[in-house]
Order: structure tokens, then C-alpha cells, then sequence
């Protein structure tokens, strides 16, 4: 090979490699130029809920836990503030504030404040005060000083809604819908599938009895529920206000009572006569629905004065309204058999009386001494076995 042509190859190749060498210096020369300054930038990427719940129930056991996702997207490691607040149609309020302390560059953290929603209006006396149920949202702020991407420093999380314990899907009633929501997530607990945190009413994470009790104590007793069952009438067998010993039979009562309220009632109802309990029977009554129920009283022998005993009917609903109309009061007399016109004498003023006639066409109970709803020949013999037997006789 000759000199010159060994020259000309040098010559290429030192070309060649001043071309790659200047390249490469272009190369680091761009991407220096390209690249991003250092920067401050903290982010709030996640806010979670005590069991991802959307509600809260003034019977919780604790707080509601609020956790707070925060990552570090800056070049530094960063000491910050972070506060939690609720929105109440109003206004933002703060809940807590807390100091995030030497959080690393491209990490990120996780940190929990309460906030004890639980005093819900009207809360436990007064339900009405309660409705419309609160709505609350959820937010959360990273204070950083000169942070270069403050678009991300905030999140709002979706509503949280405080309702009267019981009251699992909200509507404002605590009755049958709700019992099968807690039914149906019975014996689960977070973060199983089946768990439904509208069934948990002591926020204890699990669905047990305990809530099934809770629900039991509020049932019928929600922002929207009325309870009021009104004794509308109390009528006697024959619808006679006097009766005699002789009867065959005791005096049968009539009493009609009417739900008036929201919900289908079980109504104890019990019979008194002269304040003293004779009898309690339980009727079950949809929401407009009435329904009667007959008790027996059995007559007591006459006195003199004769004397009026005092019937009543009171209807009993732990969560009754409306106390005005829950008694219906009657009074019946009790006079000596055969003595039809009241006199304290059984003689013939009674037999010739006009309250008394053996006639089937025309009854008055006066003269229905054995309570057949009949007058005839039993009730003349009732009158002559006592003939001048009266108390005043």
C-alpha cells in the first residue's frame, strides 16, 4: 500500500470519528438542554372511606376514618401539610390538618384523620329534624410552597350521606326493606363482596346481630315514618248500655281500631273495665288498613245504687304519635233482674212498663233479662221468679 493512500484512509477516518464524537456532543448537549429543571411537586392521588362506605349512622362505635393518598412527583424530599375537609352546602370546613414529614422523591404515603359525623339532627328524640338526610363531600389539600403542578394538590372525594340508624337504603322509613338489606349481608365483613356497609349500623366493619338489634330499636321510627292507631269505636253486644246478671252469656265488646300511620302495625289493644285489665289481644294492621276485635266481660251481680262500670279500649304503639285517640271509653249498668224501668222494685210497673212487652216485633234490651235478643215468655218467668224481690222491696 502507498503512502498516499495510507494518508487518504488516515485522513477518512479521523474525519469520521471528529463526525461521530461531534454527534455525540450534540446528543448531550440536547438532552441536557431538554430535560426538566428540579422541581417541588406533591399530589394527592386517592381519598378512602372507614370501609369504602357512602354512608354513616349516628350509632357508630367510632369516627369515620378519612385516608389520604399523597405521592411526591417533585425532585426533593418534601415536608408538607395535609387537611382533610367536608363540604355542608355551605361552605368547606377543615376536619383535621396534619404535617407530612420528609416524604421522598417518587414515594408515596398514606395518612388517616377522623372526623365524628355521628351527631345527626334530631338525633335521638326527634327524627323529623333529621329529613332531608345531610349530604357531606369529602376533600383533600397538600400545602407546598412553589409546587410546580398545583392542579393536583387537591381532591374531592363523593358524598357521604349521615342517616337515622336503621334506615339502610335511605328513603326515610326503617321497616322491612331495610331488615332484608342487613339480612342479605349477614355474618360478612370488609372488604368481603357481600358486604354492604349501608347494613352496618355500629360501623364496626362486620354485619352481626348487633345490627339487626339496632334496627329493631328504630324500627318504625324514621325522619318519614308516623305511627298512630286510633281506637274509633267501642260498641256492646246488642248495643245495650244495660245488662243483667241472668244473662246467658257474657256481654260481648266490639272494639275497631285504624292504623293511620306509614307502616303495617302490630297493635296490642286491652280491654279495662273500671281502670283494672280484663284482657289484651294484638292486631296487625297495614298502613289505612282498620280491623276489629271482640272481648267478653262477664256481668257482676247487682248492687243498690246500681251502679255504671266504666268500659275502655286503649290501643299501645311504643312509637305512637298521636296518644289523643289511642283510648275509646263506654260505660253499662248493672241492674237487678226484672227491675226494666231502673226503680229498685219488681213489681207490676215493670210488667206493665212500655220497656217491657212480650211481643217479637218490638225488643228492647231493658227487657231481655237472660240477653237473648229476644222478648218473650223466659224473660216474663225471669221477671215473676223475682217478683218483689228488688233491692228496695
Amino acid at each position: 500500500m502507498t503512502t498516499d493512500k495510507m494518508s487518504k484512509r488516515t485522513v477518512l477516518w479521523s474525519f469520521f470519528l471528529i463526525f461521530l464524537l461531534s454527534a455525540a456532543l450534540v446528543t448531550t448537549l440536547m438532552t441536557s438542554i431538554s430535560a426538566s429543571p428540579p422541581t417541588h411537586d406533591v399530589a394527592v392521588t386517592k381519598i378512602a372511606l372507614s370501609y369504602n362506605t357512602t354512608v354513616v349512622f349516628p350509632t357508630w362505635e367510632s369516627p369515620l376514618n378519612i385516608s389520604v393518598t399523597v405521592k411526591n412527583n417533585g425532585s426533593f424530599k418534601e415536608t408538607f401539610n395535609l387537611t382533610a375537609y367536608y363540604y355542608n352546602e355551605t361552605q368547606w370546613n377543615s376536619i383535621q390538618t396534619k404535617t407530612v414529614e420528609d416524604l421522598a422523591k417518587g414515594t408515596e404515603r398514606n395518612e388517616t384523620s377522623t372526623w365524628d359525623c355521628r351527631n345527626l339532627p334530631g338525633y335521638p328524640d326527634d327524627p323529623d329534624l333529621a329529613w332531608p338526610y345531610p349530604v357531606y363531600e369529602i376533600k383533600a389539600n397538600a400545602t407546598l410552597a412553589n409546587d410546580a403542578n398545583p392542579d393536583d394538590n387537591e381532591l374531592i372525594n363523593g358524598d357521604v350521606t349521615a342517616q337515622w340508624p336503621g334506615d339502610c337504603n335511605g328513603d326515610g322509613h326503617v321497616n322491612d326493606d331495610d331488615m332484608t338489606i342487613i339480612q342479605d349481608a349477614m355474618f360478612t365483613q370488609f372488604p368481603d363482596p357481600n358486604y354492604d356497609p349501608r347494613a352496618d349500623l355500629n360501623g364496626d366493619g362486620r354485619i352481626r346481630g348487633d345490627d339487626m338489634i339496632i334496627w329493631g330499636m328504630w324500627t318504625h321510627r324514621g325522619p318519614l315514618d308516623y305511627c298512630d292507631v286510633d281506637v274509633t269505636s267501642m260498641t256492646f253486644s246488642y248495643g245495650t248500655a244495660l245488662v243483667y246478671p241472668t244473662w246467658e252469656n257474657p256481654l260481648q265488646i266490639y272494639v275497631t281500631v285504624k292504623n293511620k300511620g306509614t307502616n303495617t302495625e302490630n297493635v296490642q289493644v286491652t280491654f279495662y273495665c273500671n281502670a283494672t285489665a280484663i284482657d289484651t289481644k294484638e292486631l296487625n294492621l297495614t298502613a289505612g288498613d282498620e280491623g276489629t276485635l271482640t272481648f267478653a266481660w262477664n256481668i257482676p251481680n247487682a248492687t243498690y245504687p246500681y251502679l255504671n262500670y266504666t268500659l275502655n279500649a286503649t290501643a299501645t304503639l311504643p312509637c305512637d304519635e298521636n296518644l289523643s285517640n289511642n283510648g275509646r271509653n263506654g260505660s253499662v249498668t248493672v241492674q237487678w233482674p226484672g227491675d226494666c224501668n231502673g226503680d229498685g222494685h219488681i213489681n207490676a210497673t215493670d210488667l206493665l212498663s212500655p220497656y217491657f212487652r212480650d211481643d217479637l216485633d218490638i225488643y228492647n234490651t231493658r227487657s231481655d233479662f237472660n240477653g237473648d235478643c229476644l222478648v218473650d215468655t223466659e224473660d216474663v218467668k225471669i221477671l215473676i221468679d223475682n217478683w218483689e224481690t228488688g233491692p228496695l222491696d
